[in-house]
């Protein structure tokens, strides 16, 4: 378990708001969501600074993620089953947006490949484009500037 899930899981133990949680900690709550989200790393001084604020909580496991979670003995558990036990409409919000993203890179794919079938017969018509498969579903579209000479 990275920090970063470490950061989600105490924070979801915890049954506060990110606004008290982060206040409680001493780290303004920009950076505790960002973290949270994973779009910063928890830094060595925001680890020690959760950990100071955490007494419950093994030190040498918030900061380096060693031993066991709670200064008890605990042993922590799968980030997946603390957000499922904690925070059940997260699994509802999950689904969900997974349901968009495929419908979303449904419709996608379809209007990437209406795309590249025009540009297939105005390539075939012209003969100055070659249409190269490529990783996936998308295809590499490769200008040949000697095709591309009139005569």
């Amino acid at each position: 378990m990275n920090a970063e899930q470490r950061v989600n899981l105490m924070f979801i133990q915890s049954g506060m708001t990110k606004k008290e949680w982060s206040s409680i900690i001493g780290i303004h709550e920009n950076n505790i969501i960002a973290i949270i989200k994973g779009r910063k790393n928890a830094t060595p001084a925001i680890m020690k600074k959760i950990a100071e604020a955490s007494p419950e909580y093994n030190p040498d496991w918030v900061i380096r993620g060693l031993g066991a979670m709670l200064t008890d003995g605990t042993p922590e558990p799968s980030v997946a089953n603390s957000v499922a036990q904690n925070e059940p409409e997260n699994e509802a919000i999950s689904v969900k947006m997974l349901d968009f993203v495929m419908k979303e890179n449904a419709y996608l794919k379809a209007k990437l490949d209406e795309a590249l079938a025009i540009i297939g017969n105005q390539a075939r018509l012209s003969g100055k484009l070659n249409l190269q498969p490529n990783a996936g579903y998308a295809k590499e579209v490769k200008f040949i500037p000697e095709l591309a000479s009139v005569a």
